[in-house]
This record gives structure tokens, sequence and C-alpha cells, in this order.
């Protein structure tokens, strides 16, 4: 199972369908709060995040979701219009296999990506944060 965290109704409905053409199931969510109430119940294989979330920056939600040790072997997909050296560094830093910059990455692309992570085992993990980590480039590589 798929988790899609995307505010923009329009790329969540392209992303998803996408996905399902491919025999993948996708559960799409728009905050972060949302996301973290699956979770209460549901354990996806790939977490699919955008960072520009209206209720919380979507680092911030993966530090939070990392901090739980049932969650350290979800592969995790970034797809955001956020291209910085930062957020790459932070998302690398929490486990993050592939990072996709909105605008520049084709969708097929990305869905592929996912597809083949759906494919293979759960993750090795990420040893999980404490609630006041701050992850660094340094940290988990």
């Amino acid at each position: 199972m798929i988790l899609l965290v995307e505010d923009h109704p329009d790329s969540a409905d392209v992303f998803t369908r996408m996905l399902k053409t491919r025999g993948q199931y996708v559960l799409a969510v728009r905050t972060a709060a949302d996301a973290l109430r699956v979770l209460e119940s549901v354990l996806p294989h790939v977490l699919v995040l955008d960072l520009g979330l209206p209720d919380k920056d979507g680092l911030e939600l993966l530090r939070q979701i990392r901090t739980e040790p049932q969650f350290a072997m979800i592969r995790v997909v970034i797809f955001s219009a956020d291209p910085t050296l930062k957020s790459l560094q932070q998302a690398k830093a929490l486990g993050v296999e592939h990072f996709f910059v909105k605008g520049t990455a084709k969708w097929e692309t990305v869905c592929d990506a996912v597809v083949e992570m759906v494919s293979l085992p759960r993750a090795s993990g990420v040893p999980p944060l404490s609630s006041g980590d701050e992850p660094n480039s340094a940290k988990h590589a």
C-alpha cells in the first residue's frame, strides 16, 4: 500500500490514477494530520510525501514519523517543489530513498520509482530519532 500525502487535489488525483493503472493500492491524504491518523491503523509500504503541506512541513512530518520504531521500515519518496540543498540533506538523513522535484521530474519516472519500491522488501530501517534530534547531513549516512 502506498500512502500519498499531497495537498494539491489535481496532483493527488493524477498521481493516484497513474499508480492505480500500475496495479497499486493508493491512499491519498492532503494534510500531515490526516497522514498521522492513517498511520495509527495502517503501515504503508511506501510513503510519497510533499514537503509543502498546509498544516506542517513535510520534513517535520517525516521527522515525527521516524521517532516511532514501527515506521522505520517505511520506504519514502519525496515529490515536492522544494529543491533546496538543505531539504535534500535533511531528507537523506531521514532515510528518504528518492527525492523528485515537481516541474522537473516526469510523473512517469516518479510512479515507476514508487512501483519499484513497492516490489522491494521493506527498507532496513533508519534508526528512530528521539523527538529532540535535528537531523543533519552526517547522521544516518
